[in-house]
């Protein structure tokens, strides 16, 4: 495997268990509605991200 391949593989399980720790600790132990905004909105970020990275995945494999 190329290394730019792993690069790209490596970064979209990075974000991916980021999405999940948000997802599942970071919203729901939020002290307030405006901090909980602000991890929905890295969360969909993340999403976005996600998606790109399983693009560009699929193009290394």
């Amino acid at each position: 495997m190329k290394n730019c391949d792993f690069n790209v593989l490596n970064q979209l399980i990075q974000e991916e268990k980021s999405f999940w720790r948000i997802e599942n600790h970071y919203i729901g132990e939020a002290r307030d509605d405006e901090e909980k905004e602000l991890w929905e909105s890295i969360r969909d970020i993340k999403l976005e991200q996600i998606a790109i990275l399983t693009k560009m995945t699929k193009k290394c494999l």
